[in-house]
Formats: structure tokens, sequence, C-alpha cells
């Protein structure tokens, strides 16, 4: 019997760098938020990312999505950068 692996689960090493420029890119964004929005309280929940225009929106509530969008999390843009 022959094993199948499924190409989109893998994860070859380009990806991951392909990936770094827009986390890079959310994070300051959301850092941008906090330095100037200091006095607010809403906490933002993630960055949703528009692939074909690279436009990054932080989102407030529960996200949904277009299909050419992916969510990122707070929690997760942190955690990549070592500060969650």
């Amino acid at each position: 019997m022959v094993a199948q692996t499924d190409k989109r689960t893998s994860n070859p090493p380009d990806s991951v760098a392909r990936i770094m420029p827009i986390l890079e890119e959310a994070r300051t964004t959301y850092e941008y938020y906090c330095n100037t929005h200091r006095s607010q309280a809403r906490q933002p929940r993630g960055v949703a990312v528009h692939y074909p225009t690279g436009k990054l929106t932080l989102l407030f509530a529960e996200p949904v999505l277009m299909p050419e969008e992916l969510f990122i999390s707070i929690r997760d843009i942190l955690r990549v950068h070592g500060k969650g």
C-alpha cells in the first residue's frame, strides 16, 4: 500500500519565509494601534489579511472572512515574535 501525502498540509521551508513578512506587517499594524489608542480599552482579536491587495484590517469581533482573506489572532502574532 502506498501512502499518499497531502501537499496542502506539508510545510515546505519557503512557505514560512513567505508568511513572515505578513506576520511582521500584522504585528506593526497591531503595535501602531496600541500606541495610538492607549486610552481605549478595546483589544483587537486579530488581523485580517486580504491576499490579493495585501491590505490588513484589525478586527474587534468574531471574524467573518472572504475566501481570499486570512485571520491571524493577536495571540499568534505575539507568539511568533516571542512576546506571548
